[in-house]
C-alpha cells in the first residue's frame, strides 16, 4: 500500500470510500482490483486533467457577474480513462449579445480581434464609450475587468463611474471605484473629480442622505500620509458643492477652513462662489417664521460682507482673480437684505467691474435731493449716516428676547484700485448675469431712470447682448413705472425668437397699469398686434388684459379720435370698445377651432388641463358679452353706437351667448359622464 500515498488525490478518494460504507464497498467488489500499475496510470491522468482544467478556467469570463470570476471546478478523478476529456465549458464572446460555447482551452481566441483594444488604453477607452452610449454597461464592465489584468486602463474605469453617476447610481459608482482599486488600477485626479461632481448632482438630503458622508470619507482619505494622490482645489470645490447641495453648512465651512492661504490648494474664485451661493440658499431654506427668516438673512449678509472683504484683499494683492459669477453671487446675497443692502449692489458692480453708478449712494446728501422719501419737512430726522464703521453691527432685541442682527452699510464696496494686469483688464467681464442682477436690484428699488441708463451703457459700451430673461426683467421695471410707450419700444427691439407668452403678459400689464395715459390703449393695441403676428396660439391672459384696458382706458386715444368737438363722449368710448372687440375677432376664431378640433391642453402653451382651458375661454367670452352690453345699453337710445351698428352688434352678442351656452352644456355632459362612470365602478 505505500504506492497509494504517492498520489494525494487517489489517497483522499480511498479514505473517502473507506468512510462512506458498504454501498461503495459493494461497487468496489465488482470492479477490477487495485494494483500498483492502476494507481500509477490514474495518478498520471488525474494530474494532467486537473492541469488542463485549470489552464482553461484562467481564460473563462462570466457575463452574468459584474467581475471576471475564475470558477475553479474540482473535477473528480475517475479510474475510467477518458472521462475528464469530455468536460465542456461555456464562455461569452467579446461584443454585446454574443454567446459562444467553446471547448476548454479555446477561450483566448475570442479576444484575438480585439487584441489591439486590450493593449492600447486609448482604443480600449473608445470601445468602452461605444458600449456605454448604447447603455451596454455589462459588456463594457466585462471588457474593462478583463483588460485590467495586463493594461493600465484608468480612463476606461472613469467612463464606467461617470456613466453610473449620470444614471443616479451613486452607490454602484462607489463600488466600481473600490473594485478599480482592488484590481490594481490607481485612481487619478480625474477619477475623484468625476466622483465628487456626480455626487454633487445627487446629494439632495431628502433623497440620498448618505452621499455627503461618503463624499467626505473619500475626500479625507486623500489627505492621509500614504494616499497616492492629494486633493487639489478642483476636488475641494466639488466637495464644497456636495455640502452645499446637502445644506450642511458645518461640513462646508469645515472643509473650507482647512484650505491653505496660498498655493495650488488655496481657494479660488469658484470656491468663494460656491460658498456664497450656499449661504444664500441656506438663508432661504424651509418653512420658518418671519422673525427667524429675517435673522437668517441678516446673518447671511453679515458673513458674506466679511468674506467679500477678504476676497477684495486677495484680489488687490493678485492672489486670485474675480469673474462675473463671483460678483453676481455676492450681489444676490445683498438682494436678501433691506434697501441699503440692495443699494450696495451698484457699489459692488462699480468696485469689481468698473461700471459707474448713474445715481449717488444711499445716505449721501446728493441722494437725499433726488430721493422722493426725503422730500419732507422731517427729512433731517430721517437722514441716514453717510459713513459707518466697517465692522459696525447693531444688535437689537427681538420679541422673544433673543439677539437679532441688523446689518448696517459698510465700506467693503468702496472703489479700489485693481491689481495691475498685462494684456487684459483686471475687472470682471460684464455679461448677461450682471445685467440680470441690475434688473432685480432696480426692480426692488422701483427705479426706472437708472435702469434706462444701465441698459444703454451695458448694451452699447460694454457690448452685452441681452437674452430673454434680461428683456423680461427690463419690462417688469417698465411695468412698475407705468411706462407703456417704452414697453412697446422694447418689444419691437427684441428678436422674434425671444418673444414668448410671458413677455406679452408683462407688456400688456404695463399698458393696463398705465391706463390713465391717453395713449395707453393705443400701446396695448400694438402689443396685441405683435402677439397675434408672433405667437402661433393667442394667450388668454393677454386677451383678458386687453379687453379690460379697452373698457377702462381714456377715450382720447389716437386709435379712436373724436370726429368733432361736439360729439358725445360716450360714442367715442363705444368706438374704443368696439375696436377692441374687432381686434379680438381673429383670436376668438382660432380659439374656437382649437376647442373643436385640437387639444386645448397643448394649445394653452402651459401646464393647463382641457377643462381649465375651457373655463378660461368661457370667462373671456362672458367678458366680451359684458362689453357688448356696455355698447348696446338697455335700448338703442341708450347705446354707445350708431343705429346702423346696433343690429349687427346685437347679432354678435347673441352668437357669443349661444356659443357659451353650448360650451357649458358640453362641460356639464362631460362632468355627468365622469360621475356616472365613477358611481358604476
Amino acid at each position: 500500500m505505500p504506492a497509494m500515498y504517492t498520489c494525494t488525490s487517489c489517497t483522499r478518494r480511498i479514505f473517502k470510500d473507506f468512510i462512506a460504507g458498504s454501498l461503495l464497498f459493494q461497487s468496489r467488489q465488482s470492479s477490477e482490483p487495485i494494483t500498483r500499475c492502476t494507481l500509477r496510470n490514474n495518478r498520471d491522468y488525474s494530474t494532467a486533467a486537473a492541469t488542463a482544467i485549470r489552464r482553461d478556467e484562467d481564460y473563462q469570463v462570466s457575463e452574468s457577474s459584474s467581475s471576471l470570476p475564475q470558477q475553479r471546478s474540482h473535477q473528480g478523478h475517475n479510474h475510467r480513462p477518458g472521462r475528464g476529456r469530455d468536460v465542456k465549458k461555456s464562455s461569452t464572446a467579446f461584443g454585446p449579445g454574443k454567446q459562444v460555447t467553446r471547448r476548454p482551452g479555446s477561450f483566448a481566441p475570442l479576444y484575438q480581434n480585439q487584441a489591439a483594444s486590450l493593449k492600447d488604453p486609448l482604443k480600449l477607452a473608445e470601445a468602452v464609450r461605444e458600449y456605454l452610449r448604447g447603455d451596454n454597461y455589462d459588456e463594457a464592465r466585462t471588457l474593462v475587468e478583463f483588460a485590467s489584468k495586463t493594461t493600465a486602463c484608468i480612463v476606461s474605469w472613469n467612463h464606467l463611474i461617470d456613466w453610473q453617476l449620470s444614471k443616479g447610481k451613486v452607490n454602484a459608482a462607489i463600488k466600481t471605484y473600490n473594485q478599480m482599486k482592488k484590481r490594481g488600477q490607481i485612481p487619478d485626479a480625474h477619477t475623484y473629480t468625476i466622483l465628487f461632481r456626480g455626487m454633487a448632482n445627487h446629494s439632495d438630503e431628502a433623497k440620498n442622505p448618505t452621499v455627503l458622508a461618503k463624499a467626505l470619507s473619500i475626500y479625507h482619505s486623500m489627505a492621509a500620509d500614504n494616499a497616492p494622490l492629494k486633493a487639489n482645489i478642483i476636488h475641494t470645490n466639488a466637495v464644497l458643492k456636495v455640502c452645499a447641495r446637502a445644506q450642511d453648512m458645518d461640513a462646508l465651512f469645515g472643509v473650507a477652513a482647512k484650505l491653505p492661504a496660498k498655493g495650488f490648494r488655496a481657494a479660488n474664485n469658484l470656491t468663494f462662489t460656491t460658498i456664497l451661493n450656499a449661504v444664500r440658499q441656506h438663508a432661504l431654506r424651509g418653512q420658518i417664521s418671519p422673525e427667524t427668516a429675517s435673522r437668517n438673512r441678516a446673518k447671511a449678509i453679515h458673513d458674506s460682507r466679511r468674506m467679500w472683504d477678504d476676497i477684495v484683499t486677495q484680489w488687490r494683492s493678485g492672489d486670485i482673480w474675480i469673474d462675473e459669477e463671483l460678483v453676481c453671487s455676492m450681489g444676490r446675497v445683498l438682494l436678501l437684505g433691506e434697501r441699503r443692502d440692495v443699494d450696495d449692489v451698484f457699489s459692488l458692480l462699480e468696485q469689481a467691474m468698473g461700471i459707474p453708478r448713474p445715481f449717488p449712494r444711499l445716505g449721501t446728501e446728493a441722494r437725499d435731493k433726488i430721493e422722493p422719501s426725503r422730500q419732507t419737512p422731517h427729512s433731517a430726522m430721517l437722514k441716514e449716516p453717510e459713513t459707518v464703521d466697517s465692522d459696525k453691527v447693531i444688535v437689537s432685541r427681538d420679541a422673544n428676547g433673543g439677539n437679532s442682527l441688523a446689518i448696517t452699510s459698510q465700506d467693503e464696496f468702496k472703489t479700489v484700485k485693481p491689481p495691475s494686469s498685462k494684456g487684459q483688464s483686471a475687472y470682471a467681464k460684464v455679461g448677461r448675469n450682471a445685467l440680470s442682477l441690475i434688473c432685480e436690484a432696480l426692480l426692488s428699488l422701483r427705479m426706472k431712470a437708472p435702469m434706462t441708463a444701465y441698459w444703454k451703457l451695458l448694451t452699447t459700451t460694454y457690448g452685452v447682448k441681452p437674452d430673454g430673461q434680461n428683456y423680461n426683467g427690463y419690462l417688469r421695471i417698465l411695468r412698475v413705472a407705468r411706462a407703456s410707450a417704452e414697453t412697446v419700444a422694447v418689444l419691437h427691439s427684441m428678436p422674434r425668437s425671444m418673444l414668448e407668452r410671458k413677455t406679452f403678459r408683462i407688456a400688456m400689464a404695463a399698458c393696463e397699469r398705465d391706463k390713465n395715459n391717453p395713449s395707453a390703449f393705443a400701446n396695448g393695441n400694438k402689443v396685441l398686434e405683435l402677439m397675434q403676428s408672433t405667437l402661433a396660439d393667442p394667450d388668454l391672459i393677454v386677451l383678458h388684459s386687453f379687453l379690460d384696458l379697452a373698457c377702462s382706458a381714456p377715450v382720447h386715444s389716437p386709435v379712436t379720435p373724436l370726429r368733432a368737438q361736439h360729439e358725445d363722449p360716450r360714442f367715442a368710448s363705444g368706438q374704443q370698445i368696439k375696436h377692441a372687440l374687432d381686434r379680438l375677432g381673429p383670436s376668438i376664431i382660432h380659439i374656437k377651432a382649437a376647442l373643436a378640433y385640437g387639444d386645448p391642453s397643448s394649445f394653452a402653451g402651459e401646464k393647463m388641463t382641457a377643462a381649465s382651458y375651457r373655463q378660461s375661454v368661457i370667462l373671456l367670452l362672458r367678458k366680451m358679452i359684458s362689453a357688448y352690453d356696455k355698447l348696446l345699453g338697455q335700448n338703442m337710445h341708450q347705446s354707445k353706437v350708431s343705429p346702423s351698428e346696433y343690429t349687427e352688434l346685437t347679432n354678435r352678442r347673441s352668437q357669443f351667448a349661444a356659443y357659451v351656452t353650448r360650451l357649458r352644456e358640453k362641460e356639464l355632459a362631460v362632468q355627468g359622464g365622469g360621475k356616472t362612470r365613477a358611481s358604476s365602478t
